[in-house]
């Protein structure tokens, strides 16, 4: 019964969340780029995304590429997770795929699939450390992170979808790990192939269950040889049937079934296997994932108490995020250009709500469950405060912000926001016109 209560509640919070802040529309080179692959497939029955380019007025990005076809790098899992609600929306507008009924079919999408995510990851965590703390660092985490303002206000990015699929990923490997057969590794090869389907750099996802696979081959080499040998050949047949969509993509665009890494090649970013901007990543006054969102910090340090309840299910958070975190910094545009804090890193949802909640247990055992609530409302309201920030523009989009500007706009925020108020409402009304 209790357990229905909070889903009824993480439900109801979804719903207020919608109303508050749900802004459907594609926008942004990225958003447009996501949005084009499935328009083009579905509308125009093709893969050249050069007319939707040109009709979200960004044609000069890129040119084609030697098949004739646009040069687009980004990945196609976004579009095809949006391709259900797309499909409804164009049954009933009959349209060209443009306007209002399919801009929020897919906007709607987004804020669903980050949902479902995050109730997966409640799931978990309410087993480990129990209804209380689970409850607590959903709420922390859904809404201290970036995922709120790329769940609602920017849901054409892939932001959201990326932090379902790595939950889905981190939910499928919990629950197969126990004597895990061929068709557990078929599954969870399936669920890394489409978290790398919606964002290529969760592709690092494989290198947990590779070990895994390895560990297995202690002892007995011959005796477990031919075991392990299926279940990596299950687990490749997942992770390729998953993948094969973005293979073929490739193939048709650029006449290659595999491009290593194909948005900064096209983009004219860099990669630096260094990764001499690591650190920066993490604490940047740029986007830094915890000087931009300071909550992310005492979650990550979460993951040592996780240790004592799960060491495996630590681990494997631990090094995804530190994975993720090296890629990142290894790349020249690292920052996440005009973004709300370190965007590249909305895919570690996963370590950061299973590490609040076992922060939160743990803190719990000293000074009870009450007095956690008011310290994460003031971590939610000031995050929501830095939202506001942003939307207004009272803090700078693509350049480094001081915490010591953040605070002090904190304090004149409201009547800003009272001041711009009809402008506010009206774009957020006027992208269903």
């Amino acid at each position: 019964m209790k357990r229905h209560r909070d889903y009824l509640i993480l439900g109801i919070i979804h719903l207020i969340g919608l109303f508050l802040f749900f802004k459907p529309w594609v926008h942004g080179a990225d958003g447009m780029a996501y949005y084009s692959w499935l328009r083009s497939a579905v509308i125009d029955g093709d893969l050249n995304t050069a007319n939707e380019y040109e009709h979200f007025g960004y044609g000069w990005i890129a040119g084609t590429t030697a098949t004739g076809y646009k040069d687009n790098p980004w990945a196609i899992g976004s579009a095809v997770l949006w391709a259900p609600f797309f499909l409804i929306a164009h049954l009933i507008a009959r349209g060209d795929g443009y306007g209002p009924a399919y801009f929020t079919a897919t906007s709607l999408a987004s804020t669903i699939y980050a949902f479902i995510g995050l109730l997966l990851l409640y799931h978990l965590a309410r087993e480990l450390f129990g209804s209380g703390a689970a409850l607590l660092a959903t709420f922390v985490i859904w809404f201290t992170s970036p995922l709120v303002f790329y769940m609602y206000l920017h849901p054409s990015m892939a932001h959201a979808n990326d932090a379902f699929v790595n939950a889905l990923f981190v939910y499928t490997w919990y629950r197969t790990r126990s004597n895990r057969k061929a068709w557990g590794w078929l599954l969870l090869g399936a669920t890394i192939g489409l978290a790398a389907l919606v964002r290529t750099q969760n592709g690092l996802l494989v290198l947990i269950p590779a070990m895994e696979l390895l560990l297995t081959l202690r002892g007995d080499l011959r005796s477990r040889f031919a075991p392990t040998a299926l279940n990596g050949i299950a687990f490749g047949i997942g992770l390729l049937a998953a993948f094969f969509p973005q293979m073929y993509v490739w193939h048709k665009v650029y006449d290659c079934w595999l491009v290593f890494n194909p948005y900064h090649s096209s983009t004219g970013n860099t990669f630096n296997p260094t990764s001499p901007n690591f650190i920066n990543v993490l604490f940047s006054l740029h986007h830094g994932l915890f000087t931009w969102t300071p909550a992310l910090l005492l979650a990550v340090s979460g993951l040592a108490p996780l240790t004592r309840r799960d060491w495996q299910l630590a681990m494997l958070l631990a090094v995804g995020l530190t994975s993720q975190v090296y890629v990142v910094g290894g790349w020249s545009a690292w920052a996440g250009g005009a973004a709300f804090g370190q965007r590249f890193l909305v895919n570690n949802t996963p370590a950061y709500l299973l590490g609040m909640a076992a922060l939160v247990e743990s803190l719990r055992r000293h000074v009870g469950l009450r007095a956690l609530y008011p310290a994460g409302v003031a971590l939610i309201l000031w995050n929501l405060g830095l939202v506001a920030q942003y939307v207004t523009e009272m803090i700078p989009r693509e350049a480094p912000v001081s915490l010591g500007t953040i605070a002090v706009n904190q304090l004149h925020l409201l009547p800003v926001i009272v001041s711009r108020l009809g402008d506010l409402l009206a774009k957020r009304f006027g992208v269903w016109r």
